[in-house]
This record gives C-alpha cells, structure tokens and sequence, in this order.
C-alpha cells in the first residue's frame, strides 16, 4: 500500500466496523506519532482536568492561576484548553511538537485511541487521511 488511496480501498474492503476492532490492537501496537503535528491542527477541542492543569503548570513553572488565566477558557462547565477559535493549534511548537509533551492531558496520551475514531470505518478513514502514524502503522500491520 502505497498511498492513500490504496489505503482507503483495503478500508472499504473490508465491509464493516468489525474488522476495525479485529485488528486495533495490532494498528495501536504498530502506531508511531510520526510529529507532524496535524492532531494538534485538527478540528477538535482539548478539555484538561484540574489534576492535569495543575501538572501543567508545574512544568510551565506558572502557578495555577496564571496557567488558568492564560491558557483555559471555561465552557460548559469544562476546562478548555484548545478549540478552532480559541488556541487551535493548543501547545504545539514551530517544529509540531508538544510544548507539554511529558505532562500532555490524557486525551493527549491516548490518541489515537479514541472511541470515535473507531466506530466506524468512515471516521477511522478520515482520521488515517489526517495521520501519517495511523498510515504507517497500517501499511506496516498489512504488509
């Protein structure tokens, strides 16, 4: 598989979401953030608990209040730290990397194990499209 669109054609042969859970675990396992960034660009929000921004800031070397003043915007009752109109590309440096790479919130840690991702082939494509580590995980599951 050489490109994307032979990539979307193993995809679509496959014939339904089952086959995504059948061999997640072995994209997952072969999955490498190639750092290109483009999760971090992505449509999206980043939500972060107080656990986690407190951790934030610590690494920043801000207090709290600074970190909440500067970086969250409340919404719904959560704590945001990045959507398309407020910080869309969130900590990510010149060089697509996480400026809080070592203390990144959770959703950060687990991408891209996301529910919605995997749900459906159409989603997962999508997300392939956006990800060069998914692409290459899958080449190299299917190879």
């Amino acid at each position: 598989m050489k490109n994307n669109e032979e990539l979307k054609k193993r995809i679509d042969e496959t014939g339904s979401a089952t086959w995504l859970q059948d061999h997640k675990a072995a994209i997952l396992a072969a999955f490498e953030c190639q750092k290109t960034g483009n999760c971090c660009r992505a449509d999206g929000y980043v939500y972060a608990n107080a656990e986690e921004i407190e951790q934030m800031a610590q690494f920043l070397d801000i207090d709290t209040q600074h970190f909440m003043e500067k970086y969250v915007k409340k919404k719904n009752g959560w704590m945001l730290l990045s959507d398309l109109t407020h910080r869309p590309t969130c900590f990510l440096t010149k060089d697509n990397l996480c400026g809080i790479h070592s203390c990144r919130p959770k959703q950060c840690q687990t991408y891209p194990d996301w529910p919605e991702i995997w749900d459906k082939k159409e989603h997962f494509y999508s997300e392939v499209l956006l990800c060069k580590g998914l692409q290459r995980a899958i080449r190299s599951v299917f190879q």
